[in-house]
């Protein structure tokens, strides 16, 4: 009995390693997807129906070093296994744009390295200077020559939930559609009517293709 209880948890530990799939090799301009560890991330994940909740664009050093351009406080360059470590249970997603050359896809790294440093949008908003995650890839992509995602009224997300409300809430005197306003209930249509770029939207493009996951 007690050999076969052994064999179980065995089988049982070894199960995940032999089905786990292998990270293939990343390439610049590949694009990680993540359950991140934020206080908003909840938030984010009812409000789009996603279980992502941060983006980030893979760059490649001339040492073969990885790093994730990302949008957090600031602009970062995060080394791959801190990114990771960042997320829900260490869990990622990796995406890879088809049809883009390497020299297109290096150009649209280089152009999310120009923005290091930017500050983070914590409205999700195009009417400021700062960035959230999901446009700092669609600055880089633009830059870059092309588009991946698209644009969809905050209205038109589940935003119903006491949850998203009350995050938009908390926030509305510093949103920049907001101002000169002296109620959240006045600034409201406002912040629904504008326009955002959310992870998942990326991940809908049709040029975009999931080449890894361990969710």
């Amino acid at each position: 009995m007690k050999e076969r209880i052994s064999l179980l948890v065995i089988l049982f530990l070894l199960f995940p390693l032999r089905t786990r799939a292998a990270l293939p090799l990343l390439e610049a301009g590949d694009l990680v997807f993540q359950t991140s560890d934020s206080p908003q991330s909840q938030v984010i994940q009812i409000a789009t129906g996603s279980r992502y909740s941060h983006v980030g664009i893979v760059d490649v050093s001339g040492n073969g070093q990885i790093y994730i351009v990302e949008a957090i406080a600031r602009v970062s360059r995060t080394p791959l296994a801190s990114w990771i470590a960042r997320g829900q249970g260490g869990r990622y997603a990796v995406f890879r744009l088809g049809g883009f050359g390497a020299g297109q896809k290096q150009a649209f790294v280089a152009a999310a390295n120009r923005y290091l440093g930017r500050a983070y949008d914590m409205y999700f908003t195009s009417h400021n200077e700062e960035l959230y995650c999901s446009e700092l890839v669609d600055y880089a992509a633009r830059d870059a020559g092309f588009s991946i995602g698209h644009y969809q009224r905050l209205g038109s997300l589940k935003v119903s939930d006491p949850r998203v409300i009350g995050l938009m809430k908390s926030r509305w005197q510093g949103h920049p559609l907001c101002r000169g306003l002296g109620s959240f209930s006045e600034c409201l249509s406002n912040i629904l009517e504008d326009k955002l770029i959310t992870p998942l939207s990326l991940t809908e493009d049709e040029r975009l293709r999931e080449i890894y996951s361990n969710y």
